[in-house]
């Protein structure tokens, strides 16, 4: 994509916006149109940007952003459709390309049932600790997701939901070494609130991981107990137990002899090599926690953390366990700071045994707003990594400052 293209985004994405909203459909009675866009110009560098052992050198970032959302609600219904378009320019050894999303989502409520719809697509690069496949190292990612949901008010304490959801996911560009797969989970569950501020609610789920390559397919089963509470105005908490019950099957050489196996160790008769799947199954516990203090008026801290099956390139789902940890304070009206770390440990098995991989990162930012609708923004990120493999360990910084332009929000009631 030339810069003049990139450059066009933000002009271009109101048009989109405006088109995207008059795809919507139609419903009968007064309706509220809402168009917002921003644009975004970063610099950035970063010392190893693909995260290797042995980096190839400091590469020079410049990004180009446009990002819009537009909405159409009525009061029984909403729709939303949101764009993010980004372009990257890179020197120094890194890969010019570009990244964005599309999503899509369609929201009906009834007296008692609620129905969403949603759909997306996004191009992305594989570096966000808090959401990376660690299991892979850093590289192009592209996925499609499908979704549905629906919930329904049994009385005033309880409720019901069901969940269902299909994602596809491919990878490229050296050095990721991903593979694709496809992944779909359905979940059903009860909700029952205690009090104003407690409840309590039961989850039931199954999944289906099958790698596209046809070499890898798992099935997981899980059921959950979770706890929420809004302790004060100021506090609240979640905490999530669970279990789950995983089936792989892998495919993979193996090797027999055919004929006594001690001819073949002497080497008097060959070995016989073929394809063959290597069945296993894996059980244990599961959880999700979280907890958020607003300390004062100018200062807030939040914690979360994890550990669930995910689904993975690296070939089968992995066990990841999740951290994060982040720091807000606003130092005037005008200016605000953020300390954030974040972990992720992946864990998975395959045919030549348990292999694990590991990303940690800190990172520093001060945002200033220079006007109502201009925003300036320096960050710094330093990361590590354990490599999965004989025990590879990388670690990169990164340097940023971006400008963003928020345009003026376009309401209209008809």
């Amino acid at each position: 994509m030339s810069r003049a293209a990139a450059g066009g985004l933000a002009r271009a994405l109101p048009v989109v916006g405006v088109l995207a909203i008059g795809t919507l459909p139609a419903d009968a009675g007064a309706a509220r149109w809402t168009l917002e866009n921003s644009f975004e110009a970063r610099a950035e560098t970063n010392d190893n940007v693909t995260l290797q052992p042995n980096p190839p050198g400091t590469v020079n970032t410049r990004y180009l952003s446009a990002a819009m959302n537009a909405t159409r609600s009525m009061e029984n219904s909403a729709s939303r459709v949101d764009a993010t378009l980004t372009s990257v320019d890179q020197d120094g050894g890194g890969e010019d390309r570009l990244d964005g999303r599309l999503g899509w989502s369609q929201t009906l409520a009834g007296p008692l049932d609620t129905f969403k719809l949603g759909a997306g697509l996004t191009q992305d690069f594989n570096d966000a600790v808090a959401s990376a496949d660690v299991a892979l190292g850093r590289g192009r990612r592209r996925a499609t997701t499908l979704s549905g949901a629906w919930s329904r008010a049994l009385s005033e304490r309880w409720s019901a939901s069901g969940q269902i959801a299909w994602s596809g996911t491919r990878y490229g560009s050296a050095p990721s070494a991903g593979t694709d797969f496809r992944n779909t989970a359905l979940s059903g569950g009860l909700s029952y609130r205690v009090t104003e501020v407690d409840s309590v609610s039961l989850q039931a789920s199954r999944s289906e991981y099958r790698s596209l390559d046809g070499a890898s397919r798992s099935s997981s089963a899980s059921l959950d107990v979770s706890v929420a509470r809004a302790l004060s105005e100021r506090m609240s908490s979640s905490l999530g137990l669970g279990v789950y019950r995983t089936e792989n099957a892998v495919l993979g050489l193996r090797r027999a002899c055919p004929l006594a196996v001690s001819l073949c160790e002497a080497g008097i008769v060959p070995w016989v090599v073929y394809l063959d799947r290597s069945a296993s199954t894996g059980q244990g516990l599961q959880y999700d926690s979280s907890y958020r203090y607003q300390l004062s008026e100018t200062t807030s801290v939040a914690f979360a953390t994890g550990s669930r099956q995910t689904p993975s390139g690296a070939g089968t789902v992995v066990r990841g366990e999740t951290l994060t940890l982040d720091l807000g304070h606003a130092f005037s009206e005008t200016l605000t700071g953020r300390a954030g770390y974040a972990s992720a440990r992946s864990r998975y098995q395959r045919i030549d045994g348990s292999t694990r991989a590991a990303q940690r990162s800190i990172g520093l930012t001060l945002s200033k707003r220079l006007a109502v609708d201009v925003g300036l923004e320096a960050s710094f990120e330093h990361t590590r990594a354990e490599l999965p493999g004989a025990g590879a360990r990388a670690h990169a910084n990164r340097v940023g400052v971006s400008l963003r332009f928020d345009w003026p929000r376009l309401d209209a009631t008809r």
